[in-house]
């Protein structure tokens, strides 16, 4: 069973990695055929491909936040904010390969354990800064949806799919997006593990509606966190959360894939 953990972690490190390498490759295609200023002009003429930008930005709640405090941890929150924008501004690539990283090279992978008791979970009111990532999420996950909408009204998919693949940058936004789909698929299987059917119903929204079902991930595990980096990265599953009531959420060392 742990050989089996091990190469599914190095399977999806691997294909996380590949697909890091792919956005880059479409950005300097991007970079060779036109500069990023009229790139964002390409992509502001159509509503999906401005969509497929909204989407992207809606993968920072989880996508930028996890990497950032992944990498920096809690105790330099400024370091992390720091690190959270330049995720933001470099793409999903990074999020992959530290992702990837994680995977490979630590024992906790996308999860950590952390000091919190499930007792201080429940009794501590909710801190100002959590409830304002909170906050944040949910209105990003407004615009995603209004962007969504307003593409789904101004022409058909297949336009826009066509639109989007006939222009370099608006290629690279649609696909750095789905960068932050797979990392969101990887970060539901691990934390959701053994819960099967919410994976599904998870990795099919993910797939369908894109990073705005990440934003509402992170909301509907953001309840009760007592702090942003319990709610990324060692907190209890929304099974435990809502239902079972259990320590699972910390990542029991044969829970762990």
């Amino acid at each position: 069973m742990a050989s089996m953990r091990a190469i599914a972690r190095l399977a999806t490190a691997i294909g996380l990695t590949a697909f890091a390498g792919y956005i880059v490759y479409l950005v300097v295609l991007a970079a060779e055929a036109q500069n990023i200023s009229d790139g964002f002009d390409t992509i502001k003429r159509n509503a999906w491909a401005l969509s497929a930008l909204v989407d992207y930005v809606a993968s920072v709640p989880l996508c930028a936040t996890w990497a950032a405090l992944r990498i920096c941890g809690s105790a330099r929150p400024w370091l992390a904010v720091a690190f959270g924008l330049s995720c933001l501004l470099l793409g999903n690539p990074v999020v992959l390969v530290i992702a990837a990283g994680a995977l490979v090279f630590t024992s906790a992978g996308l999860l950590v354990r952390d000091s919190t008791s499930l007792i201080t979970r429940r009794v501590q009111a909710q801190p100002l800064h959590v409830m304002a990532f909170l906050l944040a999420t949910g209105v990003v996950l407004v615009g995603f949806t209004c962007a969504t909408f307003a593409a789904i009204v101004s022409e058909p998919f297949s336009d826009g799919i066509d639109y989007v693949k006939a222009h370099p940058w608006a290629l690279a936004s649609f696909v750095d997006s789905f960068g932050g789909v797979l990392f969101a698929m990887a970060y539901v299987l691990v934390r959701e593990w053994g819960s099967w059917a919410l994976i599904a119903a998870f990795w099919a929204g993910l797939l369908l509606g894109g990073n705005g079902v990440s934003c509402l991930y992170v909301l509907l595990i953001g309840w009760n966190a007592v702090s942003v980096a319990d709610l990324v990265l060692s907190g209890p599953s929304l099974t435990d959360k809502y239902w079972a009531g259990s320590s699972r959420g910390f990542v029991r060392q044969e829970d762990e894939i």
